[in-house]
């Protein structure tokens, strides 16, 4: 693949991502506008030379600081949100389900990503379709190491930041895939996070059904996955 046509991709997944979020395109957009507007007392009043180039300069910056001190705080209440509703969300499943793992980020940009994936239509299609599960968000592999232990969990979807051989959490500490214990009740592993690097993922470790991209991971990729209901059929007969 040529330099444009890769460059064509990935113009052409940004705008996937983007717009299929509208809180997030909404931003942008509206970025978008403000710097333009910082830069209109330069087209309609020119200073020229470097006075002018610094003054575009600083009415730019001055005005992203702007976005961002509006921004930063809807992001967090918008990511606080999303946390509050996976941890108290009850599936009422009991005995053998599928682990939903979701790792809580305590940075901003790095729980956005969570935003951007339709969790609630995958909790819903879920419900839909009768496949018993629970949403477990955690903070450490630790949390994640007693999820995979328990012997009722079937099936494991993961949702966060990582690379191939392994998931990232928000003290930048990883839980390499290789460090669990091949678990014989588990049929099926997913990894919804960034791909990326070599090594093996969980679902080659353990020999069983599952999905892992080999490479970055976006969120509209992770959302096809879910729209496509490819893994309905394949828990329905691992969980009946």
């Amino acid at each position: 693949m040529n330099f444009w046509s890769k460059l064509k991709n990935n113009y052409y997944n940004f705008l996937r991502v983007v717009f299929d979020d509208v809180p997030l395109s909404t931003t942008i957009i509206l970025s978008m506008l403000l710097c333009v507007y910082a830069l209109l007392p330069l087209v309609y009043h020119p200073v020229h030379g470097l006075f002018g180039f610094y003054s575009a300069i600083a009415r730019v910056i001055l005005w992203v600081i702007i976005i961002l001190l509006i921004l930063y705080p809807i992001g967090l209440i918008r990511t606080g949100m999303f946390y509050r509703w996976a941890e108290s969300y009850d599936s009422s499943a009991k005995g053998r389900h599928l682990a939903i793992i979701v790792v809580k980020y305590s940075l901003m940009i790095k729980s956005l990503f969570h935003l951007l994936v339709k969790m609630k239509l995958l909790s819903r299609t879920l419900k839909d379709n009768d496949i018993p599960f629970r949403i477990y968000v955690v903070k450490n592999s630790r949390q994640v190491l007693d999820i995979v232990a328990n012997k009722d969990v079937s099936a494991v979807m993961v949702f966060g930041h990582g690379v191939r051989h392994g998931i990232k959490f928000s003290d930048y500490t990883y839980l390499y895939y290789c460090d669990i214990p091949k678990y014989k009740h588990i049929k099926y592993w997913s990894q919804f996070h960034c791909n990326h690097y070599a090594g093996k993922s969980m679902s080659e470790y353990l020999g069983c059904e599952g999905y892992a991209t080999s490479d970055i991971t976006i969120s509209h990729d992770i959302n096809d996955y879910i729209k496509s209901k490819a893994y309905v059929k394949k828990l329905k007969k691992i969980l009946g």
